[in-house]
C-alpha cells in the first residue's frame, strides 16, 4: 500500500514545484467571486506584506491596504503586468507613429448660436413671445455653441501619497481611429486640452451614441479610487419636482458642455492626462468621469442661484425657473440670466425653452400643478424584455422603480421579482408565472399615472397602509373638484 500510495504522489507531483514570494510583491488571490459564491477566480492584484511561514502569507489589496488577509501559497499566484508602451523614443518616429497635424487644425465653427434657436412657448401668444424675445436678446452672449470659463470655481483632485499613475492605452479599433482624431482636433482648438509631458495617464474609450456618433471618454476609475471624496450633497430629484411642477410659467436652460466651464487647478492638470494612439494631452477644464465632478459643478450652480430658491432650482447643470405670473417669470428669467453672464457660462440655446406651461425635467413631464412619467420612459418599460438573468430583473425594478410613487403598492406588486435578486439564488432566475404577472402589472401601472403637485396652503391627508411583505403611505390634498 505504501509504496502504491508512493508511486501516485511522484506520479502527481511530476510537475510540481516550489512557490515562494516576496514582501512587496504582486499576487492574485484565488477567492470567490462576488456573483457567485460557489466559483472562484482569480483577483488582484494584491500585494504581499507579510510571510507567516513557509506556505503561508498575509496580503493587502493595492486598492485599499486598510484590509489584511492571510492566504495559502496554493492560493496565491505572481501577477506580471502589461508592458507598457513608451511616450518618446530616441530614433525617428516618423513610420511608428501617426503624425497629428497640429500646424493644420480647421477649427470649430465660431459662430456663436443665437437666440432664435431659444424655443418659446406656444400657448403665449405673438405678444408674450415678443417679450420673452427682446428679454434674451438684451444676453447675446449667454446663448453660444462654445463653452465659457467661469472664475467662480476651480475643480481639484486631491490624492495625498499617491504615486503618479501610468495606464497603457487601449487598443483602438481602426473604424473610430479617425473619430478619436476628430475629438482631440475640436478638443485642442477650443482650447479644453493641451499637448503634455505628464507622468501619469489614463486610456481612453470611444463610447457610441444613440445617434451613431461616439462619446469621447476617458477611464479615470484608478485616479478616483485614490481622491478623496467630495461629500457636497446634490438635491433630491423629487423636492425639485415638487417645487416647479406647481409653477404656470416654466424655462429649463442648459449649460453647454457644463463640465468644461470649469477651470481645473494647477495642480490638479497633471493628474488628467490621457493618452492616446496620438500622444499624450492633459484637460485644462474640468473633464467627464473624475470622481467628485458633479459635487464641484453642483457646489457652484447652488452658489450661482444663491437666494433665488423661490423660483429657480438645477440639478447639475439643468436649471428651471418656474413663476406664477407672466410679468414675474420675465424678471426672474431675466435675474438667472444676468448671474449665468456675470459667471461667464454660456447656454445651449437648442437645449432651451422659455416661457412653457410644461417640460421635460429629469426624466418627467411636470407643469400646471402635475407630474407624470416621461413618455418615452414609459415606452422603454413596456417594450422591456422578460429578464432572464439577476442582472436584467435588477435593471428594470432600477427603470421601473424611478417611478414607483406612480404606482399603488409598488412594494406588494414588485416583490416576486425583488425575491428573484436573493444572493442565495441562481444568476439564472426561475421565471414563474407569479413573476410574469408582477412583471405585466409593474408595466400596465406605469402607463398612464400622474400625480398633482403639493399646495401647502391646503390642508394635507396621510393614508398608511402596511402587509406582511411591505409597507407604503400616500400623501393627498383634497382638490377643488372634491
Amino acid at each position: 500500500m505504501e509504496t502504491a500510495q508512493a508511486q501516485q504522489k511522484a506520479w502527481y507531483d511530476r510537475a510540481a514545484c516550489s512557490r515562494s514570494f516576496c514582501v512587496g510583491q504582486k499576487v492574485l488571490v484565488l477567492k470567490p467571486q462576488r456573483q457567485n459564491k460557489l466559483q472562484a477566480a482569480w483577483q488582484g492584484p494584491y500585494k504581499v506584506v507579510t510571510q507567516l511561514g513557509d506556505t503561508t502569507y498575509v496580503v493587502v489589496s493595492c486598492a485599499d491596504t486598510r484590509i489584511q488577509r492571510t492566504f495559502h501559497v496554493n492560493m496565491l499566484k505572481a501577477f506580471h503586468e502589461r508592458p507598457e508602451t513608451v511616450d518618446a523614443i530616441c530614433a525617428p518616429a516618423a513610420e511608428e507613429m501617426e503624425p497629428f497635424p497640429l500646424e493644420e487644425l480647421p477649427g470649430v465653427a465660431k459662430q456663436p448660436s443665437g437666440v432664435d434657436q431659444v424655443q418659446l412657448g406656444e400657448e403665449l401668444g405673438p405678444e408674450k413671445q415678443a417679450q420673452a424675445r427682446q428679454l434674451l436678446l438684451a444676453y447675446p452672449g449667454v446663448f453660444s455653441a462654445l463653452p465659457g470659463y467661469t472664475d467662480q470655481a476651480v475643480h481639484q483632485v486631491d490624492t495625498p501619497g499617491q504615486r503618479p499613475l501610468r495606464q497603457p492605452a487601449y487598443r483602438l479599433p481602426e473604424a473610430v481611429r479617425e473619430s478619436m482624431r476628430a475629438e482631440i482636433r475640436e478638443m485642442l482648438e477650443l482650447g479644453v486640452i493641451e499637448p503634455s509631458a505628464s507622468p501619469w495617464a489614463s486610456p481612453v474609450v470611444l463610447v457610441p451614441k444613440k445617434d451613431g456618433t461616439t462619446r469621447f471618454c476617458v477611464d479615470y476609475r484608478r485616479i478616483n479610487d485614490c481622491t478623496i471624496t467630495d461629500a457636497y450633497p446634490m438635491p433630491r430629484v423629487d423636492e425639485l419636482l415638487d417645487q416647479i411642477s406647481g409653477g404656470h410659467f416654466l424655462t429649463t436652460v442648459d449649460l453647454c458642455k457644463g463640465y468644461w466651464q470649469i477651470p481645473l487647478a494647477e495642480e490638479a492638470t497633471p493628474k488628467s492626462a490621457f493618452i492616446t494612439p496620438f500622444g499624450l494631452y492633459q484637460f485644462r477644464v474640468m473633464p467627464f468621469g473624475m470622481k467628485n465632478a458633479p459635487a464641484t459643478f453642483q457646489r457652484l450652480i447652488d452658489r450661482l442661484l444663491d437666494g433665488l430658491q423661490g423660483f429657480a432650482c438645477a440639478y447639475l447643470d439643468d436649471i428651471a425657473i418656474y413663476s406664477q405670473t407672466w410679468e414675474e417669470h420675465l424678471d426672474h428669467v431675466g435675474t438667472v440670466l444676468g448671474r449665468i453672464r456675470d459667471a461667464n457660462l454660456t447656454l445651449k440655446p437648442e437645449k432651451c425653452k422659455v416661457g412653457m406651461a410644461e417640460v421635460q425635467y429629469l426624466g418627467h413631464r411636470v407643469g400646471c400643478g402635475i407630474q407624470r412619467p416621461e413618455p418615452a420612459k414609459i415606452e422603454a418599460i413596456l417594450d422591456w424584455p422578460t429578464p432572464v438573468t439577476k442582472t436584467q430583473v435588477l435593471a428594470f425594478l432600477g427603470t421601473a422603480g424611478y417611478y414607483r410613487k406612480f404606482v399603488p403598492h409598488y412594494s406588494d406588486l414588485a416583490k416576486p421579482l425583488t425575491d428573484l435578486t436573493k444572493k442565495s439564488l441562481p444568476r439564472q432566475v426561475l421565471w414563474s408565472p407569479e413573476c410574469e404577472q408582477a412583471f405585466r402589472q409593474l408595466k400596465a401601472l406605469t402607463q398612464a399615472p400622474l400625480l398633482a403637485a403639493p399646495n401647502y396652503n391646503k390642508r394635507f391627508v396621510v393614508h398608511t397602509d402596511a402587509s406582511m411583505f411591505g409597507l407604503g403611505a400616500v400623501l393627498s390634498q383634497v382638490g377643488d373638484d372634491g
